[in-house]
């Protein structure tokens, strides 16, 4: 397993819960990464072989990953993020060993052709790397990211209280959440306007920001106060325990303007959450319309605002919401449903690479010294 991503984010989580899927169905893993401290830190990972890189584009670099890969006698290569992508199509070119790429994102490289399998989180995702980057039908495939229901479970009514009190919230508060990296791409002002907005006709609301990094989240607070809402926005940057904010808020929301698959969607919808979420890459399958949350257009706070609004007034529709939505991430979207998919993938692929002729990679005659 490749993976060049480094700190906490959807895609590190996808290959530690798959990592863990895989070690407990009884296979081996290399992980290949960055020098991480989260990385380093989560159990997941601790289990299995590692070798760190800086995933450079340096012969020597591409070299010793290679050497490493070949020594742990691999039957298959699965890569994560671009820089790790790069690498693996290398070895594809070069090597026997078969290549199965995870599309996380939508980008046109040149990479993509030459994997073996591709395998897409979203089918947006799919068509877009068919279309753009040559990938034939009979290559790719998408199957979703997926959600540790057992650690993200809705809490007990003892551990709702405590996470409240974490935040300095009452129980009387209405809180509204997000949890993500607070960049661009995810229009976490667009959140900050609804939010506004809903204010103006619920006074007791609340607004929980988890993510980073802090002066983003400090400017979401000025634009809040700007936009008549006071001292309402909670934003403590970054969290690791971003299951105790989950189980602070009411309603979670996710206003971003382009996704594959957010992972914090379906980690709120596996703590019990109703979500209202703008209709970006798999949004409208993790959310039921009108049936575990609402899917909104990308832009549109007011309409975001009223939706909030109805969950706030509607406390048997926010019962009723919590309960679906934790059944969709349960039997649609949880480790145990999707994980057998990947490995059958990965099974297949490999399979299929013993019955090709085997060959020397031409750089494994290469000693690099440690």
């Amino acid at each position: 397993m490749l993976l060049s991503g480094t700190g906490v984010n959807g895609v590190t989580n996808h290959c530690r819960l798959l990592a863990d899927f895989l070690q407990s169905r009884g296979h081996q893993i290399l992980l290949v990464h960055r020098p991480s401290k989260w990385i380093e830190e989560q159990p997941e990972f601790r289990a299995v072989a590692r070798f760190e890189t800086s995933f450079a584009w340096r012969a020597r670099e591409i070299i010793e990953v290679g050497n490493q890969i070949l020594r742990f006698n691999a039957d298959v290569i699965h890569t994560h993020m671009s820089a790790a992508h790069a690498y693996g199509a290398f070895y594809r070119v070069l090597g026997s060993i078969p290549v199965v790429a995870t599309a996380h994102a939508m980008h046109i490289q040149l990479h993509w052709p030459f994997n073996h399998h591709v395998i897409a989180t979203s089918h947006e995702t799919e068509s877009f790397h068919r279309k753009f980057n040559f990938v034939s039908k009979e290559r790719i495939e998408t199957i979703p990211n997926f959600v540790d229901v057992h650690f993200f479970r809705p809490p007990t009514e003892t551990e709702r209280v405590e996470a409240r009190s974490a935040f300095s919230l009452s129980s009387d508060d209405f809180v509204v959440g997000f949890a993500g990296d607070l960049i661009a791409r995810k229009r976490p002002q667009d959140l900050v306007a609804a939010f506004a907005k809903f204010t103006q006709m619920q006074k007791r609301a609340r607004l929980l920001i988890a993510g980073g990094p802090v002066r983003r989240a400090e400017g979401l607070k000025k634009l809040a106060a700007d936009l008549g809402a006071g001292n309402r926005v909670i934003a403590p940057g970054a969290l690791k325990n971003i299951r105790q904010a989950y189980w602070a808020m009411d309603v979670f929301a996710h206003p971003s303007g382009e996704e594959t698959g957010p992972l914090a969607v379906l980690e709120a919808a596996a703590t019990g959450l109703p979500v209202v979420a703008t209709n970006v890459g798999m949004v409208a399958n993790f959310v039921q319309h009108d049936c575990s949350g609402f899917v909104v257009d990308i832009g549109d706070t007011m309409q975001m605002a009223k939706r909030i609004l109805t969950l706030c007034l509607d406390r048997r529709k926010r019962i009723e919401f919590s309960l679906a939505a934790r059944h969709i991430a349960e039997t649609a979207f949880s480790t145990e449903v999707l994980g057998p998919r990947i490995e059958k993938t990965l099974e297949k692929v490999a399979n299929a690479g013993k019955t090709r002729r085997r060959v020397i990679w031409p750089y494994d005659v290469v000693r690099i010294s440690s």
